[in-house]
């Protein structure tokens, strides 16, 4: 014979932590009754509304963690590479690397390094991928997979006039 009393909150903790498997019918039969009486109890008890603010409330504190989390491992970032810094201008001033260069590329690798981790662009590496782009996408239009031995080939080179429109000089509208 079922209890006249339920433990509602302990019915309501169970179907919470059945996760994404939760059924009304599951608690049913965990406690021995009829669904339509869970049913009346989560309705009675807004079962539905309470397990919205909670995984809402989840969601807010996974999501602080993580921000946590990115925000150590950024700091953490910063103070190697702060560190590399360090090492690079003292050695530049002591001249403790085998040469100047190992020194400065210390520096500027760490440098690039802290830029990337504060999430700002580097602006060389900017520039090589623009020019790596317009390389490819004129490779692609000319079919060609060596445009420079193309251009040996066809005796054509960057003084080459063979008569085409497009190798003409483009005037700019200031023709003096």
């Amino acid at each position: 014979m079922p209890p006249l009393e339920w433990d509602e909150e302990r019915m309501f903790a169970e179907y919470v932590g059945m996760g994404d498997s939760r059924a009304y019918i599951r608690v049913a039969k965990l406690f021995g009754c009829a669904k339509k009486t869970i049913v009346a109890i989560s309705q009675r008890n807004h079962w539905l509304d309470r397990l919205a603010f909670i995984e809402a409330e989840a969601r807010k504190e996974a999501d602080r963690r993580l921000l946590e989390q990115r925000t150590e491992v950024h700091q953490r970032h910063l103070q190697l590479i702060r560190a590399i810094q360090q090492r690079g201008a003292q050695g530049l001033q002591e001249h403790r690397f085998d040469n100047a260069r190992d020194a400065s590329r210390a520096v500027t690798d760490a440098i690039r390094l802290e830029l990337n981790v504060l999430g700002e662009p580097d602006q060389r590496l900017g520039v090589t991928i623009q020019g790596l782009t317009k390389r490819e996408v004129e490779n692609f239009v000319t079919g060609s997979l060596f445009p420079e031995e193309d251009d040996d080939l066809d005796g054509g080179g960057p003084d080459h006039d063979d008569g085409d429109i497009a190798s003409a000089p483009q005037s700019d509208g200031h023709d003096a």
